[in-house]
């Protein structure tokens, strides 16, 4: 459906490929659990299948797709916090590091590819400094 979609000429594609299953656990914590829609159907596809996120083990197939048909990523963040008790725990903090490593392949192989839905302003500033090891786990290149 990826490469339908691309071949139709959108020009970008959200992709949930940040949410593997090792972080699952991570999430037992929160108040408001997983409140992504794609990721919340990603996390119940890797339970019951027992398997990696497809969307993660074939992202560099899906990087030649959006090549060749010039689609941008909107990496979707899955971990994303619902409320304040749950913005930078383990689990959101875990799939940014993932996203980091995806978007800078998706730059070493010449593909566009953007966050969607990271709120700084509930980072705390301990986890900030941390985070601001992995440059680009955000939005551009520093």
């Amino acid at each position: 459906i990826i490469d339908k979609h691309a071949q139709q000429g959108v020009d970008y594609q959200t992709i949930h490929a940040g949410i593997l299953i090792e972080h699952l656990p991570l999430v037992r914590n929160r108040i408001t659990g997983l409140v992504s829609r794609g990721g919340g159907i990603l996390a119940r596809w890797m339970l019951h299948h027992h398997k990696q996120n497809p969307l993660s083990t074939h992202f560099n197939d899906i990087i030649e797709i959006f090549k060749k048909y010039d689609v941008s990523f909107s990496l979707g963040a899955s971990l994303r916090p619902g409320c304040t008790h749950d913005a930078s725990d383990d689990a959101q903090l875990a799939e940014l590091k993932t996203l980091g490593k995806l978007t800078r392949k998706a730059w070493e192989h010449e593909a566009r590819a953007t966050y969607r839905w990271i709120k700084l302003s509930l980072m705390s500033r301990n986890k900030w400094r941390n985070v601001r090891k992995h440059p680009s786990m955000f939005w551009g290149r520093w």
